[in-house]
């Protein structure tokens, strides 16, 4: 049996109650998604002086752990677009979701800070697909 190419809301599988459904909650995960990637940039800086304690290091040596989030979500934007435009936007925000999720488990395991900053570049790249959701919607 060929693939049907046509979207399933076009072909009629999905009742319009259920396309009603998806529009009333989009914008709540939509949103929900937006907070949290913004909060993450954030709060970071106030953990710091607990953050390095718990490494074993001096507060100003974790600031790389600060930029690298940063840094790696303005890099992943144009890319996350580029993405989404091939692969679908919904697979690829399921997927980002996914990734900023683990990547904020691996976090909290962390055992030293060159692990704790190649987990928030994951982590970063795992937010820069909300951000193009948002701007396409």
């Amino acid at each position: 049996m060929a693939p049907n190419p046509m979207p399933p809301v076009l072909d009629g599988t999905i009742t319009e109650t259920t396309a009603l459904r998806v529009k009333r909650w989009l914008p709540w995960v939509v949103a929900t998604a937006l907070f949290m990637e913004q909060l993450d940039s954030t709060i970071v800086n106030t953990a710091i002086p607990s953050m390095a304690v718990s490494l074993g290091v001096t507060p100003l040596s974790l600031k790389a752990v600060v930029t690298s989030y940063i840094l790696s979500l303005a890099v992943g934007i144009p890319v996350s677009g580029w993405i989404a435009d091939r692969y679908g936007t919904r697979r690829v925000f399921a997927l980002a979701v996914a990734i900023f999720t683990l990547a904020s488990v691996l976090c909290e395991l962390s055992v030293n800070a060159p692990m704790l900053v190649a987990v928030r570049i994951l982590q970063g790249l795992g937010a820069c697909a909300p951000q193009i959701f948002d701007e396409a919607n």
